[in-house]
């Protein structure tokens, strides 16, 4: 194995033990390791976990061809709201645990028990080979911290689009969750092109700005999450906290639709 492949696998089973030693109400949307072992003289190493379903966007797919649509992705209530079921289903684990380099879909899987609160399609995250621990001090725990310059950048923040370095501070690890939140609710939702971040980035902007193919989109509360995940400034992005309760329908509107008229019984997402 080479040293990054090491590394990766090293970072896997640190975090995956220290998961194992949580409380299971403190860990019940993380994978469980069920062991691993080294083989071939130090070459493979095997890790065994829990059964789990499909990743976010098979389980997408499947549920809209059961409906009778295209695959290819339709602005529709019914997909909105089974889009929102899946993006708590997937707000819950990053709840848990936030330390994570290089957020995607692919990092969580349906899980095989669902619960019986049927405002969310219960999800497990998985895949911690660039992911890190950080101690009290908010100082990153692990002993081989990720370097960027090997990651898939097209789903990342823009604050950490450009920085090639290894990732140190709390609050670059922490902002990536949120921004994957919204680009991932916007890509399932609307955007059907490719993969090159410099192409999605352009979709976004068109989103925001209501031109092109975005022009007649009838805005909905999901794209009040996904305006609120794409803010360019990663301090006005909602916690996660913010998102779980506005997901569940506890709150209303975010921090940056404070100044715009609602009803009085509007409820803020605090963070």
């Amino acid at each position: 194995m080479g040293d990054r492949s090491v590394d990766g696998i090293n970072r896997e089973i640190l975090i995956l033990n220290y998961f194992n030693g949580l409380d299971q109400n403190a860990r019940n949307h993380i994978i469980k390791m069920e062991g691993h072992e080294l083989k071939d003289h130090g070459h493979t190493m095997f890790i065994v976990l829990e059964l789990g379903g499909k990743t976010l966007m098979d389980y997408f797919h499947e549920k809209i061809r059961e409906s009778g649509q295209r695959v290819r992705m339709q602005t529709t209530k019914e997909n909105e709201v089974l889009l929102k079921k899946i993006l708590l289903g997937a707000a819950q684990p990053l709840q848990q645990f936030h330390q994570l380099d290089d957020v995607k879909e692919g990092n969580f899987v349906v899980s095989l028990e669902q619960s019986q609160d049927e405002r969310v399609i219960e999800c497990k995250l998985i895949d911690f080979n660039t992911s890190v621990l950080l101690n009290r001090e908010g100082n990153i725990a692990t002993d081989t911290p990720v370097n960027l310059e090997y990651l898939n950048k097209t789903l990342m923040a823009p604050e950490v689009q450009d920085d090639d370095t290894r990732l140190v501070s709390n609050k670059k690890v922490g902002c990536l969750v949120f921004w994957f939140n919204g680009i991932s609710a916007f890509y399932n939702l609307f955007f059907t092109g490719g993969n090159r971040y410099g192409e999605v980035k352009n979709h976004i902007n068109a989103y925001l700005n209501k031109t092109f193919q975005y022009s007649s989109i009838n805005y909905t509360r999901l794209d009040q999450l996904i305006k609120a995940c794409l803010r360019d400034d990663p301090d006005q992005r909602p916690t996660m906290k913010a998102i779980v309760s506005f997901l569940k329908n506890e709150c209303d509107y975010f921090h940056y639709e404070r100044n715009r008229p609602r009803g009085s019984r509007a409820r803020l997402c605090e963070d």
